[in-house]
Protein backbone atom coordinates (compact mmCIF):
# COMPACT_ATOMS: atom_id res chain seq x y z
CA UNK A 1 0.00 0.00 0.00
CA UNK A 2 2.79 2.32 0.47
CA UNK A 3 4.58 2.12 -2.53
CA UNK A 4 0.50 2.68 -4.22
CA UNK A 5 0.73 6.04 -1.65
CA UNK A 6 3.80 7.29 -3.15
CA UNK A 7 3.25 6.48 -6.65
CA UNK A 8 0.07 8.92 -6.20
CA UNK A 9 1.31 11.30 -4.21
CA UNK A 10 4.53 11.97 -6.68
CA UNK A 11 2.23 14.25 -8.65
CA UNK A 12 1.49 16.64 -5.64
CA UNK A 13 5.32 17.15 -5.53
CA UNK A 14 4.80 21.13 -6.92
CA UNK A 15 2.67 21.78 -3.84
CA UNK A 16 3.24 20.84 -0.39
CA UNK A 17 1.23 19.24 1.81
CA UNK A 18 0.13 20.72 5.24
CA UNK A 19 -0.51 18.58 8.64
CA UNK A 20 -2.00 20.80 11.67
CA UNK A 21 -2.71 19.56 14.92
CA UNK A 22 -4.28 21.51 17.28
CA UNK A 23 -5.18 20.66 21.23
CA UNK A 24 -7.90 22.28 23.62
CA UNK A 25 -6.81 24.92 26.13
CA UNK A 26 -2.99 23.73 26.42
CA UNK A 27 -0.19 26.73 27.47
CA UNK A 28 3.17 27.41 26.37
CA UNK A 29 4.29 26.06 29.30
CA UNK A 30 2.91 22.28 28.81
CA UNK A 31 4.94 21.91 25.57
CA UNK A 32 7.67 20.44 26.98
CA UNK A 33 9.90 17.67 25.69
CA UNK A 34 9.16 15.77 28.98
CA UNK A 35 5.71 15.74 28.21
CA UNK A 36 5.52 15.15 24.64
CA UNK A 37 8.84 13.93 23.69
CA UNK A 38 7.23 12.30 20.04
CA UNK A 39 6.20 15.31 19.56
CA UNK A 40 9.63 17.04 20.01
CA UNK A 41 11.19 14.35 17.75
CA UNK A 42 8.86 14.62 14.93
CA UNK A 43 8.29 18.14 14.39
CA UNK A 44 10.02 20.63 16.82
CA UNK A 45 13.57 19.19 16.48
CA UNK A 46 13.39 18.38 12.97
CA UNK A 47 11.91 22.36 12.46
CA UNK A 48 11.68 25.11 14.30
CA UNK A 49 9.83 26.59 17.39
CA UNK A 50 8.66 29.81 17.17
CA UNK A 51 8.95 31.55 20.88
CA UNK A 52 7.38 34.99 20.16
CA UNK A 53 3.96 33.61 19.00
CA UNK A 54 0.38 35.12 20.20
CA UNK A 55 -3.63 34.54 20.04
CA UNK A 56 -5.32 37.78 19.20
CA UNK A 57 -7.84 36.12 21.27
CA UNK A 58 -7.12 33.18 24.09
CA UNK A 59 -10.22 31.77 24.00
CA UNK A 60 -11.54 28.77 21.68
CA UNK A 61 -14.54 29.49 19.00
CA UNK A 62 -12.41 33.01 18.69
CA UNK A 63 -9.01 32.03 18.14
CA UNK A 64 -10.45 29.36 15.60
CA UNK A 65 -11.89 31.53 13.80
CA UNK A 66 -8.72 33.64 13.22
CA UNK A 67 -6.51 30.17 12.04
CA UNK A 68 -9.45 29.48 10.01
CA UNK A 69 -9.52 32.66 8.30
CA UNK A 70 -6.18 34.47 8.73
CA UNK A 71 -8.30 37.50 10.75
CA UNK A 72 -8.65 39.42 13.46
CA UNK A 73 -11.42 39.05 15.80
CA UNK A 74 -12.94 43.03 14.86
CA UNK A 75 -13.17 41.13 11.07
CA UNK A 76 -14.52 38.10 11.88
CA UNK A 77 -17.31 38.83 14.25
CA UNK A 78 -16.52 36.27 16.54
CA UNK A 79 -16.34 37.18 20.24
CA UNK A 80 -18.13 33.67 21.70
CA UNK A 81 -17.77 30.09 21.55
CA UNK A 82 -20.18 30.38 19.02
CA UNK A 83 -20.73 28.77 15.56
CA UNK A 84 -23.57 30.86 14.73
CA UNK A 85 -21.28 34.29 14.90
CA UNK A 86 -19.05 32.45 12.47
CA UNK A 87 -21.55 32.04 10.12
CA UNK A 88 -23.16 35.10 10.80
CA UNK A 89 -20.01 37.15 9.86
CA UNK A 90 -19.64 35.77 6.57
CA UNK A 91 -16.03 33.34 7.52
CA UNK A 92 -16.98 29.95 6.20
CA UNK A 93 -16.07 30.95 2.69
CA UNK A 94 -13.20 32.76 4.17
CA UNK A 95 -11.60 29.69 5.52
CA UNK A 96 -7.82 27.70 4.03
CA UNK A 97 -9.89 25.29 3.50
CA UNK A 98 -12.20 27.12 1.09
CA UNK A 99 -9.49 28.75 -0.30
CA UNK A 100 -7.42 25.90 -0.86
CA UNK A 101 -9.48 23.65 -1.87
CA UNK A 102 -9.57 26.04 -5.05
CA UNK A 103 -6.23 25.62 -5.36
CA UNK A 104 -6.80 21.45 -5.81
CA UNK A 105 -6.16 20.40 -2.43
CA UNK A 106 -7.82 17.46 -0.65
CA UNK A 107 -8.67 18.63 2.82
CA UNK A 108 -9.38 16.60 5.96
CA UNK A 109 -10.71 17.07 9.47
CA UNK A 110 -10.96 14.93 12.39
CA UNK A 111 -11.91 16.39 15.75
CA UNK A 112 -13.46 19.51 17.44
CA UNK A 113 -14.71 21.84 14.95
CA UNK A 114 -16.02 25.38 16.31
CA UNK A 115 -18.13 25.21 18.89
CA UNK A 116 -21.80 24.74 18.49
CA UNK A 117 -21.27 23.03 15.30
CA UNK A 118 -23.83 19.87 15.48
CA UNK A 119 -23.70 18.56 11.98
CA UNK A 120 -26.91 20.38 10.82
CA UNK A 121 -27.90 24.36 9.43
CA UNK A 122 -31.55 25.15 8.90
CA UNK A 123 -32.47 21.25 9.59
CA UNK A 124 -30.08 19.56 6.99
CA UNK A 125 -26.80 18.33 6.70
CA UNK A 126 -24.29 20.80 6.41
CA UNK A 127 -20.66 19.85 5.59
CA UNK A 128 -18.58 23.36 5.65
CA UNK A 129 -16.93 24.80 2.84
CA UNK A 130 -13.96 23.38 1.51
CA UNK A 131 -13.41 19.96 3.38
CA UNK A 132 -13.15 16.65 1.73
CA UNK A 133 -12.87 14.26 4.34
CA UNK A 134 -15.08 15.16 7.51
CA UNK A 135 -14.99 13.47 11.51
CA UNK A 136 -16.49 16.15 13.59
CA UNK A 137 -17.92 16.14 17.25
CA UNK A 138 -21.15 16.88 17.08
CA UNK A 139 -22.56 15.50 20.56
CA UNK A 140 -22.02 13.29 23.57
CA UNK A 141 -22.14 12.78 27.31
CA UNK A 142 -18.04 13.20 27.43
CA UNK A 143 -15.61 15.15 25.30
CA UNK A 144 -13.11 12.04 25.91
CA UNK A 145 -15.21 9.02 26.20
CA UNK A 146 -18.72 9.21 25.25
CA UNK A 147 -18.78 11.43 22.05
CA UNK A 148 -20.46 11.33 18.08
CA UNK A 149 -19.08 12.49 15.44
CA UNK A 150 -20.03 13.18 11.63
CA UNK A 151 -18.59 12.19 8.43
CA UNK A 152 -18.77 13.95 5.37
CA UNK A 153 -21.52 12.08 4.29
CA UNK A 154 -23.42 12.70 6.90
CA UNK A 155 -23.21 9.69 8.73
CA UNK A 156 -23.04 9.52 12.52
CA UNK A 157 -21.24 7.39 14.55
CA UNK A 158 -20.51 6.91 17.95
CA UNK A 159 -17.23 6.50 19.57
CA UNK A 160 -16.29 3.69 21.42
CA UNK A 161 -12.64 4.59 22.18
CA UNK A 162 -10.98 7.25 23.86
CA UNK A 163 -11.54 10.19 21.35
CA UNK A 164 -7.74 11.34 20.72
CA UNK A 165 -7.29 8.14 19.52
CA UNK A 166 -10.18 7.98 17.28
CA UNK A 167 -9.23 10.99 16.03
CA UNK A 168 -5.60 10.37 14.78
CA UNK A 169 -6.89 7.04 13.80
CA UNK A 170 -9.16 8.34 11.27
CA UNK A 171 -6.87 11.25 9.69
CA UNK A 172 -4.27 8.34 9.26
CA UNK A 173 -6.95 6.70 7.30
CA UNK A 174 -8.47 9.63 5.42
CA UNK A 175 -4.69 10.46 4.37
CA UNK A 176 -4.49 7.62 2.74
CA UNK A 177 -7.18 7.85 0.60
CA UNK A 178 -6.37 11.53 -0.21
CA UNK A 179 -2.58 10.40 -1.03
CA UNK A 180 -3.92 8.30 -3.44
CA UNK A 181 -5.19 10.88 -5.46
CA UNK A 182 -2.23 12.62 -6.37
CA UNK A 183 -3.33 15.73 -5.29
CA UNK A 184 -1.84 18.14 -2.07
CA UNK A 185 -3.27 17.68 1.06
CA UNK A 186 -4.07 19.10 3.97
CA UNK A 187 -4.64 17.46 7.19
CA UNK A 188 -6.34 18.99 9.72
CA UNK A 189 -6.40 17.09 13.79
CA UNK A 190 -8.60 18.82 16.34
CA UNK A 191 -7.57 17.11 19.83
CA UNK A 192 -10.07 17.94 23.12
CA UNK A 193 -6.61 16.99 25.09
CA UNK A 194 -5.87 18.93 27.69
CA UNK A 195 -9.48 20.65 27.69
CA UNK A 196 -11.61 20.01 31.03
CA UNK A 197 -12.66 17.50 32.34
CA UNK A 198 -9.11 16.32 32.18
CA UNK A 199 -9.61 13.02 31.67
CA UNK A 200 -6.68 10.50 30.44
CA UNK A 201 -6.67 7.47 28.47
CA UNK A 202 -6.65 4.03 30.11
CA UNK A 203 -3.15 3.26 29.43
CA UNK A 204 -1.76 6.37 30.90
CA UNK A 205 -4.25 6.39 33.95
CA UNK A 206 -2.07 6.92 37.31
CA UNK A 207 1.33 7.35 35.27
CA UNK A 208 1.77 11.41 35.96
CA UNK A 209 0.97 10.59 39.37
CA UNK A 210 4.54 11.68 40.26
CA UNK A 211 5.27 14.09 37.59
CA UNK A 212 7.19 16.89 39.09
CA UNK A 213 4.69 20.38 39.15
CA UNK A 214 6.94 23.46 39.17
CA UNK A 215 6.03 26.27 41.40
CA UNK A 216 6.98 29.42 38.98
CA UNK A 217 7.51 32.85 40.70
CA UNK A 218 3.63 34.30 39.42
CA UNK A 219 1.61 30.79 40.95
CA UNK A 220 -0.94 32.23 43.37
CA UNK A 221 0.46 35.14 43.11
CA UNK A 222 -1.34 38.59 44.16
CA UNK A 223 -1.01 41.87 43.04
CA UNK A 224 -3.25 44.82 44.57
CA UNK A 225 -2.34 47.01 41.06
CA UNK A 226 -3.78 43.89 39.38
CA UNK A 227 -7.15 43.85 38.11
CA UNK A 228 -9.34 42.18 41.17
CA UNK A 229 -10.41 39.16 39.09
CA UNK A 230 -6.82 38.09 39.73
CA UNK A 231 -7.16 39.00 43.96
CA UNK A 232 -8.42 35.75 45.04
CA UNK A 233 -8.45 34.09 48.76
CA UNK A 234 -5.12 32.03 49.07
CA UNK A 235 -5.04 28.45 48.06
CA UNK A 236 -6.03 25.92 50.56
CA UNK A 237 -4.32 22.71 50.95
CA UNK A 238 -7.14 20.92 49.79
CA UNK A 239 -7.64 23.05 46.66
CA UNK A 240 -4.50 22.93 45.88
CA UNK A 241 -4.02 18.85 46.12
CA UNK A 242 -6.96 18.89 43.46
CA UNK A 243 -5.27 21.57 41.25
CA UNK A 244 -2.09 19.21 41.46
CA UNK A 245 -3.97 16.50 40.51
CA UNK A 246 -6.16 18.53 37.65
CA UNK A 247 -2.28 20.10 36.44
CA UNK A 248 -1.50 15.86 35.92
CA UNK A 249 -4.43 14.72 34.29
CA UNK A 250 -3.92 17.21 31.84
CA UNK A 251 -0.21 16.17 31.17
CA UNK A 252 -1.59 12.52 30.71
CA UNK A 253 -4.18 13.58 28.33
CA UNK A 254 -0.99 15.06 26.34
CA UNK A 255 0.25 11.61 25.73
CA UNK A 256 -2.15 10.06 23.76
CA UNK A 257 -1.86 13.26 21.50
CA UNK A 258 2.09 12.92 21.47
CA UNK A 259 1.50 9.43 20.03
CA UNK A 260 -1.05 10.34 17.26
CA UNK A 261 1.22 12.77 16.33
CA UNK A 262 4.05 10.15 15.50
CA UNK A 263 1.59 7.96 13.77
CA UNK A 264 0.24 10.79 11.51
CA UNK A 265 3.56 12.36 10.85
CA UNK A 266 4.53 8.55 10.22
CA UNK A 267 1.57 8.42 7.52
CA UNK A 268 3.27 10.92 5.65
CA UNK A 269 6.96 9.82 5.71
CA UNK A 270 5.81 6.50 5.27
CA UNK A 271 4.29 7.70 1.87
CA UNK A 272 7.53 9.31 0.50
CA UNK A 273 6.05 12.32 1.22
CA UNK A 274 7.75 13.33 5.18
CA UNK A 275 10.14 16.14 2.77
CA UNK A 276 7.43 17.75 1.17
CA UNK A 277 4.89 18.27 4.01
CA UNK A 278 4.89 21.36 6.20
CA UNK A 279 3.88 20.16 9.78
CA UNK A 280 2.19 22.27 12.48
CA UNK A 281 2.01 21.88 16.05
CA UNK A 282 -0.40 24.22 18.33
CA UNK A 283 -2.99 24.63 20.73
CA UNK A 284 -5.91 27.08 20.17
CA UNK A 285 -5.69 29.32 23.39
CA UNK A 286 -3.84 28.64 26.43
CA UNK A 287 -4.50 28.15 30.09
CA UNK A 288 -4.22 29.18 33.73
CA UNK A 289 -3.56 27.00 36.25
CA UNK A 290 -2.63 28.53 39.26
CA UNK A 291 -0.90 31.71 37.90
CA UNK A 292 -1.60 35.01 39.06
CA UNK A 293 -3.71 33.34 41.55
CA UNK A 294 -6.24 32.28 38.07
CA UNK A 295 -6.95 28.48 38.06
CA UNK A 296 -8.78 26.73 34.85
CA UNK A 297 -9.35 30.22 32.89
CA UNK A 298 -8.48 31.25 30.02
CA UNK A 299 -9.11 34.94 28.25
CA UNK A 300 -6.77 37.45 30.13
CA UNK A 301 -3.79 39.23 29.17
CA UNK A 302 -1.39 36.89 30.87
CA UNK A 303 1.26 35.28 28.86
CA UNK A 304 -0.11 31.87 30.23
CA UNK A 305 -3.60 32.55 28.62
CA UNK A 306 -2.45 33.90 25.74
CA UNK A 307 1.04 33.07 24.61
CA UNK A 308 1.16 30.80 21.87
CA UNK A 309 3.92 28.27 21.90
CA UNK A 310 3.97 27.31 17.86
CA UNK A 311 6.44 24.15 16.05
CA UNK A 312 7.08 23.89 12.66
CA UNK A 313 8.79 21.23 10.34
CA UNK A 314 8.86 21.67 6.63
CA UNK A 315 11.32 21.98 3.49
CA UNK A 316 13.40 25.02 3.98
CA UNK A 317 13.10 25.20 7.94
CA UNK A 318 16.37 24.37 9.76
CA UNK A 319 16.19 21.71 12.04
CA UNK A 320 16.67 22.76 15.88
CA UNK A 321 16.12 26.25 14.93
CA UNK A 322 13.90 29.15 16.83
CA UNK A 323 12.52 32.35 15.40
CA UNK A 324 11.94 35.25 17.57
CA UNK A 325 10.00 37.39 15.11
CA UNK A 326 6.62 38.71 16.46
CA UNK A 327 3.83 36.27 14.96
CA UNK A 328 0.08 35.95 15.29
CA UNK A 329 -2.40 33.48 15.32
CA UNK A 330 -3.53 34.91 11.78
CA UNK A 331 -0.23 34.51 10.28
CA UNK A 332 -0.48 30.80 9.65
CA UNK A 333 -3.38 31.13 6.99
CA UNK A 334 -1.42 33.56 4.59
CA UNK A 335 1.74 31.69 5.15
CA UNK A 336 -0.23 28.21 4.04
CA UNK A 337 -1.18 30.39 0.68
CA UNK A 338 2.19 31.21 -0.09
CA UNK A 339 3.67 28.36 0.52
CA UNK A 340 0.90 26.90 -1.77
CA UNK A 341 1.32 29.56 -4.38
CA UNK A 342 -2.12 30.84 -4.20
CA UNK A 343 -2.54 34.59 -3.91
CA UNK A 344 -3.67 35.98 -0.44
CA UNK A 345 -7.04 37.30 -0.12
CA UNK A 346 -7.97 40.83 0.42
CA UNK A 347 -9.79 40.08 3.72
CA UNK A 348 -7.10 38.54 5.54
CA UNK A 349 -5.28 40.56 8.22
CA UNK A 350 -2.31 38.64 9.34
CA UNK A 351 1.00 37.65 7.01
CA UNK A 352 3.06 35.50 5.85
CA UNK A 353 5.99 34.12 7.76
CA UNK A 354 7.78 32.26 5.14
CA UNK A 355 10.13 34.78 5.00
CA UNK A 356 11.68 34.31 8.83
CA UNK A 357 12.61 31.15 8.23
CA UNK A 358 14.47 31.94 5.35
CA UNK A 359 18.32 32.33 4.45
CA UNK A 360 17.99 36.22 4.99
CA UNK A 361 15.33 36.65 7.59
CA UNK A 362 13.89 40.52 8.14
CA UNK A 363 16.05 42.44 10.25
CA UNK A 364 13.37 43.49 13.78
CA UNK A 365 13.24 46.65 12.23
CA UNK A 366 11.75 45.10 9.09
CA UNK A 367 9.60 42.80 10.86
CA UNK A 368 6.16 44.27 12.75
CA UNK A 369 6.27 45.77 16.01
CA UNK A 370 2.87 44.96 17.87
CA UNK A 371 0.39 42.73 17.65
CA UNK A 372 -3.76 43.48 18.87
CA UNK A 373 -5.38 41.27 21.50
CA UNK A 374 -8.80 41.00 23.28
CA UNK A 375 -11.46 39.33 24.73
CA UNK A 376 -15.20 40.55 24.85
CA UNK A 377 -16.91 39.00 27.96
CA UNK A 378 -19.10 36.04 27.45
CA UNK A 379 -20.96 33.14 29.79
CA UNK A 380 -17.27 30.99 28.25
CA UNK A 381 -15.05 33.80 30.98
CA UNK A 382 -17.30 34.80 33.21
CA UNK A 383 -14.28 36.06 35.58
CA UNK A 384 -12.64 37.43 32.49
CA UNK A 385 -13.98 40.97 31.79
CA UNK A 386 -13.56 42.43 29.06
CA UNK A 387 -10.62 44.13 27.28
CA UNK A 388 -8.35 45.01 24.81
CA UNK A 389 -4.76 45.51 24.28
CA UNK A 390 -0.99 44.57 22.45
CA UNK A 391 1.62 42.93 22.17
CA UNK A 392 4.45 44.23 21.25
CA UNK A 393 8.27 42.76 19.88
CA UNK A 394 10.02 44.62 22.61
CA UNK A 395 8.09 42.01 25.53
CA UNK A 396 6.14 44.14 26.13
CA UNK A 397 1.51 43.59 27.33
CA UNK A 398 -0.68 46.17 27.73
CA UNK A 399 -4.24 45.68 28.15
CA UNK A 400 -7.06 47.71 29.21
CA UNK A 401 -10.18 47.35 30.84
CA UNK A 402 -13.26 49.97 30.95
CA UNK A 403 -14.89 50.67 34.14
CA UNK A 404 -12.52 48.55 36.65
CA UNK A 405 -11.53 49.85 39.86
CA UNK A 406 -14.16 53.29 39.59
CA UNK A 407 -11.97 54.23 37.01
CA UNK A 408 -13.07 55.12 33.62
CA UNK A 409 -10.28 52.67 31.69
CA UNK A 410 -7.77 50.53 33.89
CA UNK A 411 -5.07 49.71 32.64
CA UNK A 412 -2.28 46.67 33.04
CA UNK A 413 1.27 47.00 31.69
CA UNK A 414 4.08 44.04 31.88
CA UNK A 415 7.42 44.37 30.27
CA UNK A 416 8.75 40.67 30.11
CA UNK A 417 12.44 41.77 29.78
CA UNK A 418 11.97 43.39 32.99
CA UNK A 419 9.93 40.94 34.45
CA UNK A 420 9.27 38.04 33.20
CA UNK A 421 6.64 36.41 35.08
CA UNK A 422 4.29 40.00 34.95
CA UNK A 423 3.96 39.83 39.01
CA UNK A 424 3.82 43.62 38.66
CA UNK A 425 1.40 45.83 37.21
CA UNK A 426 3.70 48.36 35.91
CA UNK A 427 1.37 50.81 34.30
CA UNK A 428 1.86 53.27 37.15
CA UNK A 429 5.53 53.55 36.43
CA UNK A 430 5.31 54.31 33.23
CA UNK A 431 4.37 58.58 31.94
CA UNK A 432 1.25 59.58 30.56
CA UNK A 433 2.16 60.08 27.29
CA UNK A 434 3.71 56.12 27.02
CA UNK A 435 0.20 55.07 28.33
CA UNK A 436 -1.37 57.44 25.36
CA UNK A 437 0.62 55.66 22.93
CA UNK A 438 -0.49 52.31 23.91
CA UNK A 439 -3.82 53.37 24.02
CA UNK A 440 -3.41 55.01 20.81
CA UNK A 441 -1.85 51.46 19.40
CA UNK A 442 -4.81 49.64 20.63
CA UNK A 443 -7.51 51.39 19.03
CA UNK A 444 -5.54 51.36 15.78
CA UNK A 445 -5.06 47.34 15.85
CA UNK A 446 -8.26 46.54 17.17
CA UNK A 447 -9.98 48.44 14.49
CA UNK A 448 -8.30 47.47 11.35
CA UNK A 449 -8.74 45.71 8.42
CA UNK A 450 -7.21 43.58 6.07
CA UNK A 451 -3.61 45.39 4.70
CA UNK A 452 -4.14 48.04 6.91
CA UNK A 453 -3.69 46.16 9.62
CA UNK A 454 -0.32 45.04 8.65
CA UNK A 455 0.94 48.44 7.80
CA UNK A 456 -0.16 49.77 11.68
CA UNK A 457 1.76 46.42 12.82
CA UNK A 458 4.78 48.49 11.98
CA UNK A 459 4.33 51.83 14.04
CA UNK A 460 6.60 53.06 16.46
CA UNK A 461 6.83 51.58 20.31
CA UNK A 462 8.28 53.25 22.86
CA UNK A 463 10.37 51.66 25.64
CA UNK A 464 9.12 50.72 28.70
CA UNK A 465 10.28 52.71 31.80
Amino acid sequence: MIACLFQGAAHAASKPHFVIVMTDDQSFREFDRTIMPKTFRAIADKGAMLTNAWFNVALCCPARANFLTGKYAQNTGVSANSYAQFLAGGNEPQTFAAVLAKAGYVNIMSGKHLNGYNGYLNGRFHLPEGWTYWTARVGGANIYTDSTVINEAGKRTKVQEYTTDYYFDQAVIDVAAALRTGQPTLTFVNVSAPHTPYIPPARYKGACNNVPLPRIPSYNHKDPLKPAYTVIGKFNQTFEAKLNQSRRDRICSLRSVDDGVEKLVQAYEQAGQGNNTYFIFMSDNGMLMGEHGLTNSKGSPHQESLRMFLAIRGPGIRPRSEIGQLIGIADLAPTMYELAGVATPAWVDGRSIVSVWGPKPPSAAAWRKVLPGQLITSGSTPRIPSWRGVVTAKGQTYAEYAGLKGKGVWQEFYDRNLDAYELSNRANRQPSWLLTRFAYLTKQLNTCAGATCREREQSYVPASR
